[in-house]
């Protein structure tokens, strides 16, 4: 349960998430702060729910919520009432942001890559460099589609387990 889970805080002020780093691990009992088994955090609205798959983005899950106009009332998630958010949270720590939106998510984001903004490092001496990829995101709200600015996201990539020892006798001679 979550006396296991590393709990997280949200600012409505700024508009982040912030969980205080912690120790991936399996925690015996939900007293043993040595190590946690992932995070949580609460939603910041009453009524606040997820209705649609979290799409991963690099190293970021992305969701969407609605809530509803007013607890309770009957209409309120019709069309006409009230909004939602949209989290990016990275995987590992918890730690992102959200934004809101007046219209609601109805659906999984879409990202897809802007493949003529892809870069990379040079390589390191074992190989491995750093692909960096702009995703453009759509969400779809019941106003119809929201396109976001592209993003940069960085990728481990190339050789990352071997280390690459160049021929003596060819760099002597």
């Amino acid at each position: 349960g979550r006396g296991r889970l590393q709990a997280g805080s949200v600012n409505t002020t700024t508009f982040l998430v912030s969980v205080p780093s912690f120790k991936w691990g399996r925690p015996l009992t939900d007293t043993d702060l040595t190590q946690r088994a992932g995070w949580y955090f609460d939603y910041v609205a009453g009524g606040e729910k997820s209705i649609s798959p979290i799409s991963l983005n690099g190293d970021n899950i992305v969701f969407g919520s609605i809530i509803p106009l007013a607890a309770g009332n009957a209409g309120a998630c019709a069309a006409s009432g009230g909004g939602g958010n949209v989290y990016e949270l990275n995987v590992d720590s918890g730690n992102g942001s959200f934004r809101r939106i007046t219209t609601g998510i109805l659906g999984e984001q879409l990202a897809f890559d802007t493949e003529s903004a892809t870069t990379y490092t040079i390589s390191t001496s074992t190989g491995r460099r750093i692909k960096t990829i702009r995703k453009t995101k759509i969400n779809v709200t019941s106003n119809g589609p929201e396109v976001a600015p592209p993003t940069p996201i960085d990728i481990v990539s190339g050789r990352l387990s071997w280390r690459q020892i160049n021929n003596y006798q060819d760099l002597k001679n």
